[in-house]
């Protein structure tokens, strides 16, 4: 993600890697809504204004509420038997508690939360 500042114009450049379990709960009829949590274990995301390059590494979590319509409903169609179109509403959490800086780590309390909704495309073997 890249952002500029309005006020300054600097440009900030963010990239997050995250890594943990997900759980899914499908219901409704042929498994049209969904309940998805996820849990990044480690997060590290790297910050950079153009200066000094930082990393921070902590934790986050994705709470998604949504539905994958079948042909049938007429609301999104089915790409193929595998393919889905999918509308969901989320919600992100996530924190740093370390910030590494040119080799040097400190303890540091960070957090943003945030909700959107996506569209997306589903893979079901």
């Amino acid at each position: 993600m890249i952002t500029k500042d309005e006020t300054n114009n600097q440009f900030s450049n963010y990239t997050t890697q995250d890594m943990g379990p997900s759980f899914r709960y499908e219901f409704g009829r042929s498994g049209w809504y969904f309940l998805n949590f996820v849990y990044g274990i480690r997060t590290q995301t790297s910050f950079d204004t153009g200066g000094t390059a930082e990393e921070w590494l902590g934790t986050n979590y994705l709470f998604q509420a949504g539905v994958a319509p079948v042909f049938q409903a007429g609301v999104a169609p089915e790409l193929s038997e595998s393919f889905q179109v999918v509308f969901a509403f989320n919600y992100f959490s996530g924190g740093a508690t370390k910030k590494l800086v040119s080799g040097v780590q400190t303890d540091v309390t960070y957090s943003k939360a945030f909700m959107t909704p996506t569209v997306g495309i589903t893979y079901k073997w």
